[in-house]
């Protein structure tokens, strides 16, 4: 009887450690949400490297794409005034790190962030 009583608490405890190891890591980055003058402009993914990180181990993934202005070909450019103030959100409400570079030409001029 002893022993089913320590087996069934080694169980349990087994149990335990591996529900609270399994949290949720998304496989891929939140979608940008980009909002000028409370109107919505259109994002793309380019590359990027995301990492999840668990319990016992971590993994980074790091997605290659093609450069920015072959991206841009793509889009529809939107005209706005030289002061608005875009506002970066994410569709699940977190906030990672972000970069963003002004493209001229097939060159980059400035890192902003």
């Amino acid at each position: 009887m002893k022993n089913k009583k320590y087996f069934f608490a080694i169980l349990m405890l087994f149990l335990l450690i591996v529900v609270g190891c399994s949290n949720e890591t998304k496989e891929e980055p939140p979608e940008a949400i980009v909002k000028i003058n409370d109107e919505n402009i259109e994002t793309a993914r380019g590359t990027y490297q995301w990492e999840k990180k668990r319990l016992l181990s971590n993994t980074t993934v790091i997605a290659d794409a093609a450069a920015p202005i072959q991206i841009a070909e793509d889009m529809k450019a939107k005209i706005v005034e030289q002061s608005s103030v875009a506002n970066v959100e994410f569709n699940d409400g977190s906030q990672p790190q972000l970069q963003a570079y002004l493209w001229k030409e097939k060159n980059v001029a400035k890192n902003y962030l």
